[in-house]
């Protein structure tokens, strides 16, 4: 028995053995809810329990002032970032400010607005999972000790900023630090990924090493679990990405170098300088970004941090996620040219995320 289209503001009762079988998916088979093709909310009452579900309170005036917050910087985040990629030229006036209407219109498969209440509904879970998804000031925390962990260890060379602890000397190219992900990226993200909200940004804090050659990329590596600068314990190894350097490649020709300086066939320069020249990339796309360039070369892994806060009496330990990325020069001038330049990354993460929350208006590059 086919069950009846909900009327928008009128309750429908449905037999008894329908299934919601898009509501299914969405929990128990994988489907994110972002993807959903709309929701079957029929009454106003309907609509207030699921937003209190959700976490607001719809006759609390302070939740009300948030949700207004929440329509202003999702309608701002459409116009500016979504709609110059898309066939849609603004967010329609007509459009309601209260999210139980935009709830019901979504859940109204004949209302003109429905498209658009879907799109809207859409960017403003991201935007409320990015503004409250993370510890922020866990994440102070942890920016400040994970700096200075690290500021013992770089001291100005003769020709700039090596790493070094007295005996091991690493130089680099240079040294960047991300100390907080632009809100506009934080959404962004969070729309583009399949587990959207469930998704845990781990990039909020980040590190770039640029050494001169691999050699010395392994090398800073190694320097990195000798001074226990990062506890390779905590390494998320689904996060581990390498694509700078053919580690078996590399192993065989440093062992032929080696084999060269013990028997006496080389001088211990000639060997270094045969190390480092060696080195070429690996032929993997595995584990990639879907919008990472397939030139795009790094080694690079997600670790965790733990960090303390007191507070009184008590401390508390939360772990805090930050990604360390390590390149040669050679590689850092190829990835900020042509498709791996992170612009153009950015362009086609916008594009991925414009067909996603506006399946009804696609892009115009399609």
């Amino acid at each position: 028995m086919a069950s009846k289209e909900p009327v928008y503001g009128v309750p429908v009762r449905e037999p008894v053995y329908h299934f919601p079988w898009q509501t299914l998916d969405a929990i128990i088979a994988g489907r994110s809810a972002i993807d959903l093709e709309g929701l079957r909310l029929t009454t106003a009452q309907a609509a207030n329990e699921f937003i209190a579900s959700y976490g607001y309170n719809v006759t609390d005036a302070a939740d009300s002032a948030e949700m207004a917050q929440i329509w202003d910087l999702s309608a701002a985040f459409i116009a500016t970032s979504l709609l110059p990629y898309a066939e849609v030229t603004h967010v329609p006036f007509e459009l309601p400010h209260e999210y139980p209407d935009l709830l019901l219109i979504a859940s109204t498969p004949d209302h003109p607005l429905r498209n658009w209440a879907c799109s809207f509904l859409r960017v403003s879970h991201a935007v409320v999972h990015a503004r409250y998804g993370q510890d922020m000031q866990a994440l102070e925390n942890g920016r400040i000790q994970l700096l200075e962990h690290l500021k013992p260890h770089l001291t100005a060379g003769a020709a700039g900023t090596v790493v070094s602890d007295g005996e091991m000397t690493i130089p680099l190219v240079r040294l960047d630090f991300k100390t907080e992900k632009p809100w506009e990226s934080l959404v962004l993200k969070l729309l583009h990924k399949v587990d959207n909200v469930a998704t845990e940004i781990y990039d909020h804090l980040g590190l770039r090493f640029v050494t001169p050659d691999k050699a010395y990329a392994l090398l800073l590596l190694k320097y990195f679990r000798l001074n226990n600068l990062f506890c390779f314990a905590n390494i998320k190894p689904s996060r581990s990405l390498n694509t700078l350097v053919d580690l078996l490649e590399f192993k065989s020709g440093f062992q032929e170098l080696e084999s060269a300086y013990l028997a006496g066939e080389l001088s211990f320069k000639a060997f270094q300088s045969a190390v480092h020249k060696l080195g070429t990339n690996p032929d993997t796309g595995h584990g990639r970004n879907p919008h990472s360039d397939q030139g795009y070369q790094t080694m690079q892994f997600t670790a965790r941090m733990m960090v303390r806060a007191i507070h009184g009496d008590t401390i508390t330990r939360t772990f805090i996620p930050f990604e360390v990325q390590i390149m040669d020069e050679a590689a850092y001038h190829a990835n900020r040219a042509g498709k791996a330049e992170h612009g153009a990354y950015r362009e086609r993460q916008r594009l991925a995320v414009c067909r996603r929350v506006f399946p009804w208006a696609l892009p115009n590059d399609t």
